[in-house]
């Protein structure tokens, strides 16, 4: 072999050497350009999906985004991409990783938080509105307050904490305050874990460390290109040689190659780092061979997953067919708007184009997508966010930074009555309505410039002149350099708001049905009454009113004659009074009459005496046929006499005012600390008489009933005795005066009713058949149930006849209210009941209303009896009784007889029937029984068998 061959093989082995390791060289850095190309999408794709976690994250909190499914998509991206970070500073990159950790964590926070508050905000409304359907209009109206705080982000007058208004302890009505309490102080304090979410996000710096581990991968990069290039100068001017050594055509073709390779690693790099999603396809089936960075991160599919498979599965069912049509058709798709399909997660909208290409000697196509899902969302917000500024029901205005305004919602003109042409271009000013003064606007433009936002109450003026109230909120508008370039103007008109506010506040203070000021608003006055007296050195006195006959009109003529009733007397007495003083009704048929700056008890008697003769003149009323009449009985403390505080002068008076009933009523009685006293033991002696019912310490003596003449019992009367556990047995007179015209008074009526007729029946059961008799007193029988307790009472003894009973009615308590009574007795007479009239004689009754009242007997009054026979004026008295009672058909008794010379009167003057000590005094039920059957009359009286001229 010669040199020149050998050489020639040398050099050609040498070329070939070089020449496979230039290849080798060039590959590896078409590969290096290909990791470059990866690397820099990675972190593009880092920091645009960071970009759009932090926009949709802001759209959670707004309530724009509807769902949470791309927060999901960008955190699967995030980690995805954080994961194929390039190797270089390994510790910047844990660090970003880190970051990004932290900040997918308060991503998480945000987001759930968001969701919260939004429920909250949808559901507290909910319970106020159920809360409005039957609860307090106060508390309402306070709690949608605490809610329209809440959402304009303004404090609560409680501080911060929503302020429940006063309820029952327990019951339905105070868990529902504490139920919108909890969700109104939930929402608060998940409005503010929220903005310390946002701020946390935000406050982490996860773009400044990328930013730094991709400087460090840059020039790591750079200097790797360095020495790449200065080898490839190197190889690439050995080649040369080489090449020229062996020939131009070598040269030639080393030269072809080169170019073929630069030429693919400029696709290659192109295609792989295009950010959008790139394929290549073969046509006309669609089958992929090849994808780009962009697809594999856009719908989710690796390289590995998609080439092979046609381009068809990519997109949506009902878009397979257009674009397999689009692979076959003779013109290219370009921007075509499709939904395509993800690996996993829903669909997205994209443009797609197609452009024919060949590859080699094969047909294909370039298939480019464009995911427009973002701009579609924002188009979406942008139309909202249009549609809800154009139908909110708060007045929207926009101004330039020189307060020009630039539009305004129908809100607006509908609350002030201006057009859009009427103000577009004009001031604010147009609406002032001069009732703020230019510190007011001073202040709000401070606030405003210095906060960027300033919300308040503000009093504007529409269109037509009218002043209104209306609560504003102005936020700045500001770019990223914090300039300011609009303002943003939110109202509300309040006026009903307002309104319902000073209605409430006269409610609050004032009585519904008279206007009168109520117990709020007196104590308010009387504290100011009484700081002025101790000033002025003069008195003050507060009068504590009681309406006398009240109930009677109220329960005959309805609650419509009643309340008109108390309103005409509320005006009267009004009318009366002097200037200054103050006139209350704290509820009832009670009024309380403040009367401040007097000189002394006997100016005051003169006011209370006008008011007694206003109130007891008669008063016609709306369907009622003849004029009413009603008095007042009124109690007085005098202040700084009484020197107490408001609730015990009160106190003080509405006691002096019982003491005026007690006396008579239709007067006025000045406190007396000596009798308040007694009243307080007659109190003390009543709750121990309420204690004694329950715990059965009362019991019924009978004293009998005789015919003197003929000497047989023809009845009893049961008597209540109160077994004490200190004082021993003690008689009616001892406490029954303690509890009229108390309920306790009904409740021992009825104790007494119903042990009579269970010792009746048992007397019955044992052949015993007695009349028992039982006191009825006015309150128990002039109750409008009275009828159907005794019908109850009656039925647990079927066996006992009605007729056994009978009714004693005081004359005083049959004339309260005659034509009540006469209708009760009626209804107890058709059931079998007889009633006698008690204490006949002492009560002034007409002839005309004892010819009406359904009584079989009458009951002449032992202080008539007492003084027989010697007291001419009493025989004539009782002569008088006998006479009328014997014309009216009555039955005649005469009670406390205590001598056999009275019975011998009265049988003269032709009473035959007597009770009393000289006949038995009351004794147990029993020693009942067994007296009667030993009992024998006097015979004086047996033996006078003739009465005298009045018999005949």
């Amino acid at each position: 072999m010669n040199r020149f061959t050998l050489s020639a093989g040398v050099v050609f082995t040498l070329a070939v050497a070089v020449t496979v390791g230039l290849l080798a060289f060039v590959a590896d850095r078409s590969t290096d350009a290909r990791r470059h190309a990866a690397a820099l999408a990675v972190f593009d794709g880092l920091v645009q999906t960071e970009t759009s976690l932090d926009r949709d994250l802001l759209q959670v909190v707004a309530g724009i985004l509807p769902h949470y499914d791309p927060l999901v998509e960008h955190v699967r991206g995030l980690e995805t991409l954080a994961a194929r970070l390039p190797a270089g500073d390994a510790g910047t990159a844990v660090l970003y990783r880190a970051r990004i950790d932290a900040k997918l964590d308060a991503a998480e926070r945000i987001k759930g938080t968001a969701a919260f508050v939004r429920n909250a905000v949808n559901y507290v409304p909910f319970r106020i509105g159920r809360y409005g359907e039957t609860g307090r209009p106060e508390v309402l109206a306070r709690m949608q307050r605490a809610l329209i705080d809440e959402l304009a982000g303004r404090p609560s007058d409680a501080g911060g904490a929503v302020a429940v208004p006063a309820a029952p302890a327990d019951g339905p009505e105070a868990a529902e305050l504490a139920h919108i309490a909890l969700h109104l102080g939930t929402l608060r304090d998940q409005k503010a874990e929220l903005r310390d979410a946002i701020d946390a996000y935000f406050a982490i710096d996860a773009r400044g460390v990328l930013e730094t581990l991709r400087t460090a991968y840059l020039a790591d990069y750079a200097r790797r290109q360095w020495w790449s290039q200065a080898i490839t100068l190197v190889l690439v001017g050995l080649t040369f040689l080489l090449f020229v050594a062996l020939g131009g055509s070598i040269v030639r073709l080393g030269r072809a190659h080169r170019r073929v390779r630069e030429s693919e690693a400029k696709f290659s790099t192109i295609f792989h780092a295009a950010p959008e999603p790139v394929a290549i396809a073969a046509v006309p089936d669609g089958t992929l061979l090849d994808v780009n960075a962009a697809f594999e991160r856009v719908t989710g599919f690796t390289r590995g997953e998609a080439l092979g498979r046609p381009l068809q599965d990519f997109a949506a069912d009902d878009e397979v067919r257009g674009l397999a049509a689009a692979l076959t058709g003779p013109a290219p798709l370009a921007n075509r708007e499709m939904r395509l399909r993800r690996r996993e997660g829903p669909e997205f909208t994209a443009l797609v184009s197609l452009e024919a290409a060949r590859i080699g000697r094969s047909a294909c196509c370039i298939a480019v997508a464009r995911d427009i899902t973002d701009r579609i969302a924002a188009e979406h917000g942008m139309r909202m966010a249009d549609s809800v500024f154009e139908n909110a029901r708060e007045g929207i205005m926009i101004t330039d930074a020189g307060g020009t305004i630039e539009r305004i919602n129908p809100a607006f003109t509908r609350i002030t009555g201006y057009a859009p042409d009427d103000v577009i271009g004009a001031s604010p000013r147009l609406l002032n309505s001069g009732r703020h003064d230019r510190a007011f606007y001073r202040d709000l433009w401070a606030a405003l410039i210095r906060d960027g936002h300033w919300s308040g109450e503000i009093w504007n003026r529409r269109r037509n002149g009218e002043i209104y109230p209306e609560w504003l909120s102005i936020s700045a508008v500001r770019d990223r350099e914090g300039r300011t370039g609009r303002y943003v103007a939110v109202f509300s008109d309040i006026t009903t708001v307002k309104r319902h506010e000073a209605a409430l506040q006269h409610l609050a203070h004032h009585d519904a049905l008279t206007g009168l000021p109520n117990r709020v608003l007196l104590a308010d006055r009387m504290e100011q009454a009484m700081a002025r007296t101790r000033r002025s050195g003069r008195a003050m006195a507060v009068a504590y009113l009681d309406l006398d006959g009240f109930k009677p009109v109220n329960d005959r003529h309805g609650h419509g004659a009643g309340d008109a009733l108390l309103v005409e007397v509320a005006r009267r007495m009004a009318g009366v009074l002097r200037t200054g003083d103050t006139l209350a009704r704290p509820g009832g048929d009670e009024f309380v009459i403040l009367l401040p700056d007097l000189g002394d008890a006997q100016e005051c008697a003169g006011v209370l005496g006008r008011v007694l003769a206003a109130v007891s003149e008669p008063v016609s009323l709306p369907d009622v046929g003849t004029p009413v009449r009603v008095s007042a009985s009124i109690g007085v403390s005098l202040f700084p006499d009484d020197d107490s505080n408001p609730d015990t002068l009160l106190r003080h008076a509405d006691q002096a005012m019982y003491q005026a009933k007690q006396a008579g009523r239709n007067r006025f009685q000045f406190y007396d600390a000596d009798r308040d006293q007694r009243v307080q033991a007659r109190r003390e002696t009543v709750a121990a008489l309420r204690a004694a019912i329950g715990a059965g310490r009362f019991t019924l003596f009978y004293q009998p009933k005789v015919n003197m003449r003929l000497g047989s019992v023809v009845g009893a009367e049961a008597l209540i005795r109160w077994n004490h556990p200190e004082r021993g047995l003690l008689s009616p007179g001892e406490f029954l005066p303690l509890i009229e015209e108390t309920e306790l008074e009904v409740a021992l009526g009825e104790w007494v009713i119903a042990t009579a007729l269970a010792q009746m029946a048992d007397w019955h059961r044992r052949g015993i058949d007695l009349t028992v008799s039982v006191n009825i007193a006015a309150r128990h029988l002039l109750r409008a149930d009275f009828t159907d307790r005794l019908t109850a009472l009656l039925a647990a003894h079927p066996e006992l006849p009605r007729h056994r009973l009978q009714l004693e009615v005081l004359e005083t308590a049959a004339l309260e209210d005659i034509g009540r009574a006469r209708t009760i007795l009626h209804v107890c007479r058709e059931m079998g009941v007889s009633a006698a009239l008690d204490d006949f004689g002492t009560g002034y009754s007409s002839l005309t209303y004892l010819r009406h009242l359904p009584v079989q007997t009458l009951k002449i009054d032992q202080s008539f009896v007492r003084n027989l026979p010697h007291d001419a004026e009493d025989c004539a008295i009782v002569e008088s009784v006998i006479v009328l009672a014997r014309a009216l058909g009555r039955t005649v008794l005469a009670e406390g007889v205590e001598s056999v010379e009275q019975g011998r009167r009265l049988l003269h003057l032709g009473c035959d029937l007597a009770q009393g000590y000289c006949i038995a005094r009351p004794m147990p039920a029993a020693d009942l029984p067994d007296w009667i059957r030993t009992w024998q009359a006097d015979p004086r009286w047996t033996a006078d068998d003739r009465p005298d001229r009045l018999a005949g």
